[in-house]
């Protein structure tokens, strides 16, 4: 396996530790199946389970997600904090404070910028399942690709359109998800930016 992604690296953090797939997933509160769908790269881990491997085993979100060998205790003042799609939906990215923060190069300007560890499958080949993507929470557009929460509380990553008379949508580039009409969901941001992590 290649040390070029995440489940490489979580692996190894597990191995110097000296510790089994089983013990690893007691300190963690997950299960042995999800540490070795992780550490072969068949599930995406989730930021807060990225900061609590930090944390315990005592290496970098960056060595994590970029393989950078950096000081964890680093000065965060270029980084950016880093949320889970549950954080999202308990609206935490508001305030801007996280246990994770990480370091990418910003592509344009935009004001209070956070990163999402993305799940989505709906805009696939263009973000896939893992990718770090860096939202503003600046205005939209149409044809942004934005970040919105929906009704029953699923955050979803599609391109933002806007009909003639003004009604607005999102698209999926997907074709098996359905162009959906913008009622009451909230937007959380808009993509400027990203980086693709997850390795097969």
């Amino acid at each position: 396996m290649s040390d070029d992604n995440w489940g490489y690296r979580i692996k190894k953090t597990r191995q110097l530790a000296g510790i089994s797939q089983a013990e690893f997933g007691n300190m963690l509160n997950v299960s042995v199946a999800t540490i070795n769908r992780i550490e072969n790269n068949h599930s995406v881990p989730d930021a807060g389970l990225i900061s609590k491997i930090a944390s315990k085993f005592d290496v970098s979100v960056e060595y994590l997600l970029l393989g950078k060998s950096e000081d964890k205790h680093k000065n965060i003042e270029d980084a950016y904090p880093v949320f889970s799609e549950s954080d999202i939906i308990a609206g935490k990215f508001q305030e801007m404070t996280s246990d994770s923060w990480a370091k990418i190069p910003q592509v344009q300007e935009a004001e209070k910028i956070f990163l999402l560890i993305t799940k989505e499958l709906g805009m696939r080949p263009t973000i896939e399942p893992g990718d770090m993507l860096m939202i503003s929470q600046d205005m939209p557009e149409p044809s942004n690709i934005v970040v919105f929460l929906d009704n029953s509380g699923v955050v979803s990553v599609r391109k933002l359109g806007r009909t003639s008379n003004g009604d607005e949508f999102f698209v999926a580039e997907n074709p098996e998800y359905p162009r959906l009409r913008k009622n009451d969901e909230i937007i959380i941001g808009k993509v400027v930016g990203g980086l693709r992590y997850y390795k097969t």
